[in-house]
């Protein structure tokens, strides 16, 4: 089943941000969240622990793609034609309103569990090497503050790409996205950094690089306020940019030549 960039995607998202809504709405679970550590760009299906609330990974299923392959198979078998000429049809969409809630939303459905073990298994990473980053960063920090970590569906993660705030006592922040990376070179007193998921340019203080394959536990913080150039899975840097090398992978002496705080 073959789907185009330009296959009403936009309405797809529309259609199941509603459906969720409808779904969860009347069972009190359906708003925004507004706290120091979590922000959330708009109201979606929210959990409750306690007092504690969080954001759900069901708010995700406007834009996954293994999701939606799941629900069109599905419709498939039931001898629907939900993609056609390579757009999805959104009034065959529409006249499975009642199934898709029922079946993939619902969390009595049949396939629901189903639809967060797709979620949970592409956030699962990236989650863990923001944790791992976390605990790097705290470990490595040389002045007191407080630690934020910004929840799924953060406007500021959203918006901003950032992923940790520190709050210093003087009540300055510095913001850090996270990337993980497989591989790292120099030349001529540039640094790439390889194996980048989804690298692109953020408007944070600062990148921090975490570690896989042959690099796992190894990390790299490099100022994002000087010029790094993100190219197609990598980002290069002149190297005095970076800050930190935990596996000593640049092996360069004069990159710590100068005091560093954190």
């Amino acid at each position: 089943m073959r789907i185009y960039k330009d296959s009403n995607r936009r309405a797809f998202a529309r259609f199941m941000i509603d459906l969720l809504q409808s779904v969860y709405e009347p069972l009190n679970r359906w708003t925004k969240i507004e706290t120091e550590a979590c922000k959330t760009y708009r109201a979606g299906v929210v959990d409750y622990d306690g007092d504690e609330i969080s954001w759900s990974p069901l708010n995700k299923v406007d834009a996954h793609i293994f999701v939606l392959a799941l629900m069109l198979n599905e419709l498939e078998k039931e001898g629907l034609e939900p993609v056609k000429g390579g757009k999805l049809d959104m009034d065959v969409l529409l006249d499975s309103s009642e199934t898709i809630k029922n079946d993939f939303l619902n969390e009595n459905g049949k396939f629901y569990s189903e639809v967060l073990k797709l979620i949970e298994r592409s956030s699962g990473p990236g989650d863990k090497n923001e944790e791992d980053a976390l605990e790097y960063l705290k470990n490595i920090e040389t002045r007191p503050g407080k630690w934020l970590k910004m929840c799924p569906g953060d406007e500021r993660d959203v918006f901003g790409g950032i992923d940790l705030i520190k709050i210093n006592d003087d009540g300055s922040e510095m913001t850090f996205q996270v990337k993980p990376f497989t591989q790292v070179t120099k030349d001529n007193g540039y640094v790439t950094v390889n194996g980048i998921g989804n690298s692109k340019d953020y408007k944070v203080d600062f990148l921090v690089l975490v570690g896989q394959g042959q690099n796992r536990g190894n990390f790299l913080l490099i100022d994002n306020k000087g010029p790094v150039k993100s190219g197609y899975g990598t980002y290069s840097f002149p190297e005095r940019l970076l800050k930190r090398d935990s596996g000593n992978i640049v092996e360069s002496f004069n990159i710590f030549r100068e005091i560093f705080i954190l």
